[in-house]
């Protein structure tokens, strides 16, 4: 649990820097750690042990957590200052679109924007399938996104 405690918070700061490549060395570790953990060779593949254990790969769990950010953002869960961060398109357009569900996207003209909560969150909220994303309560909402995203990793 410490382990895991410990990768959501640096996952949580970093943002999208996981892809960087001081972040490799933390990648590299927390891997190393699950095989001791799970008595594996060294040299094994360790997709199929995040698998077996249930484990989202750092990559994913910056997707949950920035989806779970958004989540409470649009329900009130958070303080007002992040309630107004996303808007929805039925909030821009008089007229009835086929997006009227989803967050408008805001343009961006550079790489740090694009990685920003607002634009990245959007995206993946946007990518979500409505019965994910209309579900009743966070601890559902939340269940639901990290099987989904267990099953695509």
């Amino acid at each position: 649990m410490h382990l895991f405690s410990l990768t959501l918070i640096i996952v949580t700061l970093s943002g999208h820097l996981c892809q960087q490549v001081h972040w490799f060395a933390f990648i590299k570790l927390r891997k190393k750690a699950i095989r001791i953990i799970t008595f594996s060779k060294r040299n094994c593949h360790s997709q199929p042990i995040f698998r077996r254990l249930a484990i989202l790969p750092v990559s994913e769990i910056n997707k949950l957590q920035t989806q779970c950010f958004v989540y409470k953002a649009l329900n009130g869960l958070l303080p007002a200052q992040f309630q107004s961060l996303f808007e929805l398109n039925a909030n821009i357009h008089e007229h009835f679109t086929r997006q009227t569900t989803k967050i408008h996207v805001s343009s961006c003209r550079t790489k740090i924007r694009q990685y920003s909560i607002k634009i990245h969150g959007t995206k993946l909220w946007n990518s979500l399938d409505s019965t994910i994303t209309n579900s009743p309560s966070f601890y559902v909402f939340k269940k639901k996104c990290k099987a989904l995203l267990l099953e695509n990793s």
